[in-house]
């Protein structure tokens, strides 16, 4: 088999007919309870990307601004003696990173 060759048949050709979207950042006052956007029509596609563009002006502001992780000793002690990352068991390395999110501080 040739793998540097398509076998692919163009049969259809595909148009994007309408979106959906929820922003979940229940933890950040100003977009908790923020409505799904729908749209269903014409230009899906163009008026996607103008929606993304709005949401993008929205959190700006709140993206700008990073919470400093500000850990206790206790925590600060367990995140130094851990060997093993506590999401998937794997051996930590030297490029090891502290979880956080950045709008709400350490804890996630």
């Amino acid at each position: 088999m040739n793998y540097d060759a398509s076998y692919t048949q163009k049969t259809h050709e595909r148009q994007v007919s309408g979106f959906c979207y929820i922003i979940d950042v229940s933890n950040v006052e100003d977009f908790n309870g923020t409505p799904p956007a729908f749209y269903r029509g014409e230009n899906a596609l163009a008026k996607f990307l103008e929606c993304l563009f709005v949401e993008e002006k929205r959190f700006r502001p709140i993206l700008e601004y990073v919470v400093p992780m500000e850990l206790c000793a206790v925590d600060e002690r367990s995140f130094q003696s851990a060997t093993y990352w506590h999401i998937c068991d794997e051996e930590l390395g030297p490029d090891r990173v502290r979880d956080h999110c950045h709008l709400t501080g350490p804890e996630i």
